[in-house]
């Protein structure tokens, strides 16, 4: 195997399996160190370019430690656990997890109604295998989708009870 292949793939490994862990950790050294919570403003607000958490973290953690790896502004963005744990510290973290079991409950529930409430539980159980590791909760509920999928999935077994003449809530 030509060697630029061998370390592309040692690289792609390390990246997909080791950074994301990296990063959540350097999350919780940070905002254990600082002993100050980021709270809801920064998700409902948008900070100033400087201040945003995976500006901040990833600055401390990576840029400054290793100047001449990174450019002049590094972005660490932060796992489902290590952005709650920023906001809310332990408890917000077992939260996050608590939202999740309820989002992969729901789509289970739901996708017995129709082939594409099926559809959308095998998309939002590939993004809850996926994200989590990768992205904070707010990213994978909006941007990701994954409340979409939900959304979908209550509307279609809606409309599958409502063509079988049946109550969608019992």
């Amino acid at each position: 195997m030509p060697r630029a292949l061998t370390a592309f793939m040692e690289a792609s490994a390390y990246r997909a399996l080791f950074t994301p862990a990296d990063v959540s950790i350097r999350w919780y050294q940070y905002f254990s160190m600082s002993e100050r919570r980021l709270g809801l403003a920064s998700v409902a607000l948008r900070p100033s370019n400087q201040s945003v958490p995976s500006r901040v973290v990833g600055e401390w953690a990576f840029r400054d430690r290793f100047p001449k790896l990174y450019l002049d502004s590094a972005n660490a963005y932060a796992s489902l656990d290590a952005d709650a744990y920023a906001r809310g510290g332990l408890w917000a973290a077992c939260l996050g997890g608590v939202i999740l079991a309820g989002v992969r409950a729901s789509l289970i529930a739901l996708q017995a109604k129709s082939a594409d409430a099926r559809i959308c539980y095998g998309v939002g159980i590939g993004l809850l295998f996926l994200l989590p590791a990768q992205a904070s909760l707010q990213a994978i509920l909006v941007i990701h989708g994954l409340g979409v999928l939900v959304t979908l999935s209550v509307l279609q077994a809606i409309g599958y009870c409502r063509s079988k003449g049946e109550r969608c809530i019992n």
